[in-house]
Formats: C-alpha cells, structure tokens, sequence
C-alpha cells in the first residue's frame, strides 16, 4: 500500500466493492477504553443505531475489556461500508497511530 502526496491514504478499492482498505482517525474517542489502546490493537468494526441512525465503531471484542466501544468511525467510505456490512461482510481496524490528546488513527480493513 502506498499514499500519495500529502502522506494521507484514501480508500482502496480490488475488483470486490467491499475489499476496502482505508485510515482514517477515530472520532469521539471513549478516554476509558482508549487507556487500553496501544498500536497494533485490533478492533471490531461494527454498526451501532444510535438516535435511530446507524453509527459505525470501533470497539474491543466482547472477551476484552467488555466490548467497549473506543471511537466512532466517518471515512469518506463510511456509505459502502455500512452497505457491505448489511450484506454481511465484516472489518476490523488496526491501531496504527496514537498521538497525544485522544488522536487515534486505524486502518480499516476486511476481516
């Protein structure tokens, strides 16, 4: 995998739409559950509803640390994404970044 230019990775596409690959920062960062967060820490990728609309995370597995849920997710793939999800594949998101003040960046990828 390589970037381009400014350094950043956009979403990577193969012949299958939900062969996505991307990085990308976690938003609303859970200060408790990123305490836990060290590089190289795989998370779930899920869809949780939230005020009736589906929202994308990234959360421990349920053996660890209780499934906690350590960031929200907004890639500009978030639409295909959640669409691939619905058909039942599924990702994680490797922890491939961490800087002070809650950035946490991770690269989403299938499972």
């Amino acid at each position: 995998m390589s970037g381009s230019g400014g350094g950043g990775y956009g979403p990577s596409r193969a012949s299958d739409d939900c062969d996505i690959v991307e990085r990308t920062p976690l938003n609303s960062v859970q200060a408790a559950a990123a305490a836990h967060v060290v590089v190289g820490t795989r998370l779930d990728v899920e869809v949780v509803q939230q005020n009736g609309r589906p929202v994308l995370v990234a959360r421990f597995p349920p053996n660890v640390h209780g499934g906690a849920i350590v960031g929200s997710l907004t890639p500009p793939s978030l639409a295909d994404l959640l669409q691939c999800i619905a058909k039942g594949r599924s990702y994680v998101a490797d922890v491939v970044e961490i800087q002070p003040g809650a950035l946490i960046r991770v690269e989403i990828h299938p499972r």
